[in-house]
């Protein structure tokens, strides 16, 4: 049967389409708002989409005779002045009210470590709601709590290559796991693949290390800092990349997948690229 993945164009969607069709899926539906992500993404075989994924007709159109539905559409990364909980939540709303009218029986999505519904942060409690949804939604469904996912490309690393000294929100002794997103992306093929998975699952990488060892290891080199720094973050941003980013590692055992060392550089990392939830 298709799977769809909405936010095909990030980061994780671009993977997830790439592991999904490497997996033998046969019929992959991508959805993108963006029209230039689209081309990249057929030729990894999958069939695209360009439309908002909050409309609803459409996307149940899309829908039609799906499987799972992958929802990665929204992040932290929204834009100066856009609502971090409106970019999370009106796509997931949308996804659940088209995949329940579809005959979608599967529902995967990926949320951040500290996702809450109850969170001060925004961001994190629209993730945390956006389960909530995914769970009284009646259809089977899989959550994958993801660490810090990072990349050469994903906005944070790109941030963090920036000016010097580097604007690290907090106090940069925070840790986190980074997972890498050819990892992450095999996680939602098995997601889809397992009939017997169900529930919340999580995923840290391999290696524990602070804020401040994550910045050196993507510059490469130790480098100056500055703490407690708001921009260029938003303040939901800042305040989630001042926390931990630390679950625990049983998800894996139970996916079957092997995650891979923390580094930075895809020609060697044996997992591929590192990259960033939501991200």
């Amino acid at each position: 049967m298709a799977i769809a993945v909405t936010g095909a164009g990030g980061l994780i969607g671009r993977a997830a389409v790439r592991a999904l069709v490497g997996q033998g899926v046969e019929h992959v539906r991508a959805v993108v708002r963006d029209p230039a992500q689209a081309q990249s993404l057929r030729k990894a075989g999958a069939k695209v989409a360009v439309f908002d994924a909050t409309d609803v007709d459409v996307l149940e159109s899309v829908l039609e005779g799906v499987f799972t539905a992958v929802g990665l559409a929204g992040g932290p990364w929204a834009a100066p002045g856009q609502d971090p909980a409106e970019a999370v939540l009106a796509p997931w709303q949308a996804l659940v009210r088209a995949a329940g009218a579809a005959g979608v029986r599967r529902l995967v999505q990926v949320v951040p470590a500290a996702a809450d519904p109850g969170s001060p942060n925004p961001y994190l409690a629209a993730c945390g709601q956006a389960e909530l949804l995914a769970a009284a939604s009646g259809l089977e469904h899989v959550v994958l709590r993801a660490s810090h996912v990072v990349a050469g490309t994903a906005p944070l690393v790109q941030r963090l290559r920036g000016a010097v000294p580097v604007p690290v929100p907090g106090s940069g002794s925070q840790r986190c796991a980074p997972v890498h997103a050819r990892d992450l992306a095999r996680a939602i093929a098995v997601a889809d693949d397992r009939d017997e998975l169900h529930g919340s699952f999580e995923l840290s990488g391999p290696e524990v290390v602070s804020f401040d060892q994550l910045v050196d290891l993507v510059r490469g080199a130790p480098c100056p800092k500055e703490h407690g720094a708001s921009a260029p973050w938003t303040p939901a941003q800042a305040d989630w990349l001042a926390r931990d980013a630390l679950v625990g590692e049983a998800g894996w055992d139970q996916l079957r997948v092997r995650p891979s060392p923390l580094g930075l550089d895809p020609a060697t990392a044996p997992g591929g690229p590192v990259r960033s939830p939501g991200g």
